[in-house]
């Protein structure tokens, strides 16, 4: 399991972006992000580069975006 927190300047998107990771066998990438996006926050209405990065960096470990449903 990884828990992937986001400030203003992005360094852990940063670093598992630019960095060959060997951690096997995630299979879970929990929120909060601290990174809105529409695909997973229905009630924000934008789609932002960093959001981008991280489902990159999810399809790298072979994760798929999982939402509850109401």
């Amino acid at each position: 399991m990884i828990n992937i927190y986001s400030d203003e300047q992005q360094p852990a998107l940063r670093y598992l972006k630019d960095t060959e990771v060997n951690i096997c066998n995630v299979f879970v990438m929990t929120r909060d992000f601290n990174i809105r996006n529409s695909d997973w926050d229905l009630s924000y209405p934008y789609h932002p580069i960093h959001s981008d990065i991280l489902t990159d960096i999810a399809d790298s470990f072979g994760l798929i975006l999982s939402v509850p449903v109401q």
